[in-house]
């Protein structure tokens, strides 16, 4: 689904105040260049399941898992930043919608499961800290 996939980088994107801790270190999960620099930003679907009623497709729920990467033993800046995509991916129960360009619309995304690993690479320590997103797609509301 290329429309979340480019709204969830634009949202990140866009941010001024995730920008002051990663700049534009922004990438989806698998495009990640060797030389990016930290503190950084990974992104990108780990799920989707079309919902059906009786009679058609209703909705289209995806999971996205969205992480604050870095290197180093202090945790200031991947918690600053997992604070910071938590207020950025959270649509408020108000009835508030994402639209993504395509007819399509985003009206519910919960934060569903936290993602917290250290990796070890010889004297090297990297820290993951973020959390996996429920989004349910459907298609926009006049």
């Amino acid at each position: 689904m290329k429309a979340i996939d480019d709204k969830v980088y634009e949202i990140l994107s866009d941010d001024n105040d995730l920008a002051a801790i990663v700049g534009t270190e922004i990438y989806r999960e698998r495009s990640v260049p060797q030389e990016a620099a930290f503190p950084r930003v990974h992104y990108g679907q780990v799920a989707g399941t079309p919902q059906y009623t009786l009679k058609e497709r209703n909705h289209t729920r995806v999971v996205y898992q969205v992480k604050g990467v870095d290197s180093g033993f202090s945790s200031e800046a991947v918690n600053s930043i997992n604070d910071r995509i938590d207020a950025l991916l959270t649509l408020a129960p108000d009835g508030s919608v994402i639209q993504l360009g395509d007819g399509t619309e985003v009206f519910y995304s919960r934060r569903r499961v936290d993602v917290e690993e250290l990796e070890m690479d010889g004297d090297q320590r990297y820290q993951h800290l973020g959390g996996q997103y429920e989004m349910l797609i459907r298609p926009s509301q006049p």
